[in-house]
């Protein structure tokens, strides 16, 4: 790897250059030697010339400008394979110590003898090959990473345009699904960036697991009131399962979508699950799924709400309900959208403000309840709760 052993050294003592350059020559016949002792021409010299991998810099070059040398050198992704040396008498640790978080990979401290400099060179070029060949490694993982990612959405359109194919009015309802399930998940302070992406997903392909129904069937609803619509219903989570059992990456997903038909109280399919052990994500787009649906049978949203209301705690989470009906709210699609009313932050909430929605905290806890006026009292107790139970949610007030 002698292209790797490529020099430029960078001082204004001729007399030193002259002892490195021999030193270098006498351990590094094959290699490339350059100087100088000026900031701007050794810039030139590494950019023009990206073979310099190993630079000693001298720390005695008058009018020399080493902040803005090191912040290019160190900070700009194309010379992230140089390994910068300084050379320097200052033995003092905190001087030593400054310029390694400064950006100097290692520090050679003069006089330089051919022992010493053999040692720390032999040193210097094996760490500066391990953290090339690491990066050649990073940039092929990362080259393969964008690869998968890029099958990976490939097969999500793919899977998407097939369920279409059987499904042509799904487009427009699984994208508000899509919507209203992405909304919910951003209110959830225990689901990280993977899970929210994932749930997207789900949401959108929702519905795969009718593609292999009989026509008559498929575009009825799976469940209503959380029965099976027709035995033959009870196929589609398993259908939906087998679709993606062979890839790997669409397992959570598939997981999500797998459950979504379970009910609350555990009376739902496939596995008849209950209350937390469904999958958050499931339970998220059921509630969006079934919102949809219900409004395509002609029924009205205030009809939808109270009947997603009284079937909380048997076929949804309450908590989903309730951010359900903020995202209808704070994207004014609710049947009783009101001027008058508008969501704030805690931070925000101060004495004689009039709460217009119960307040719940994500473990299902009311802590306040509509048409409450606040006093300072309340203040400090909603704080001294949120800390380890937060509000699940914005706060809505009246004007």
């Amino acid at each position: 790897m002698n292209e790797l052993n490529n020099f430029l050294i960078i001082n204004n003592n001729d007399e030193e250059t002259s002892v490195l350059t021999k030193m270098i020559a006498h351990l590094f016949p094959i290699n490339t030697i350059q100087f100088t002792d000026n900031s701007d021409d050794a810039l030139n010299l590494i950019i023009d010339g990206s073979q310099h991998k190993i630079i000693i810099l001298s720390d005695e070059i008058k009018d020399f400008n080493y902040d803005n040398f090191i912040e290019i050198v160190k900070n700009k992704p194309e010379f992230k394979n140089i390994f910068l040396i300084l050379l320097t008498e200052n033995d003092d640790y905190d001087y030593l110590d400054d310029h390694l978080k400064l950006g100097f990979d290692d520090i050679y401290l003069k006089p330089i003898k051919l022992g010493y400099f053999t040692t720390r060179i032999n040193i210097s070029i094996r760490i500066f090959k391990q953290k090339y060949s690491i990066s050649k490694e990073n940039f092929i993982l990362n080259k393969l990473s964008k690869e998968l990612e890029k099958d990976f959405e490939d097969m999500i359109k793919l899977s998407s345009k097939f369920m279409h194919s059987r499904l042509p009015l799904a487009f427009d309802i699984l994208n508000r699904v899509a919507e209203a399930s992405s909304w919910i998940s951003e209110q959830f302070p225990n689901i990280d960036e993977l899970d929210k992406k994932e749930i997207r997903i789900a949401s959108n392909l929702c519905l795969i697991g009718k593609s292999y129904l009989p026509d008559n069937l498929i575009n009825e609803k799976v469940l209503v009131n959380g029965r099976l619509f027709n035995p033959l219903m009870s196929q589609v989570p398993q259908i939906s399962k087998e679709i993606f059992k062979d890839l790997e990456r669409f397992a959570s997903i598939s997981h999500i979508i797998y459950h979504i038909y379970e009910n609350l109280d555990g009376s739902g399919i496939p596995g008849h699950l209950s209350a937390w052990n469904i999958p958050l994500g499931s339970r998220i787009i059921r509630v969006c799924l079934d919102f949809e649906e219900m409004l395509i049978e002609g029924k009205t949203q205030e009809e939808i709400i109270n009947i997603l209301e009284s079937s909380s705690k048997r076929l949804y989470d309450n908590r989903v309900v309730y951010l359900f009906q903020q995202f209808l709210r704070t994207n004014k699609r609710i049947y009783d959208f009101d001027p008058n009313e508008h969501p704030i932050k805690l931070t925000e909430l101060k004495e004689n403000m009039i709460i217009s929605r119960d307040i719940y905290t994500t473990s299902s806890i009311k802590i306040i309840s509509k048409g409450t006026v606040i006093n300072q009292k309340i203040i400090d107790i909603v704080f001294s709760h949120i800390a380890n139970d937060p509000i699940l949610g914005f706060i809505f007030i009246k004007n």
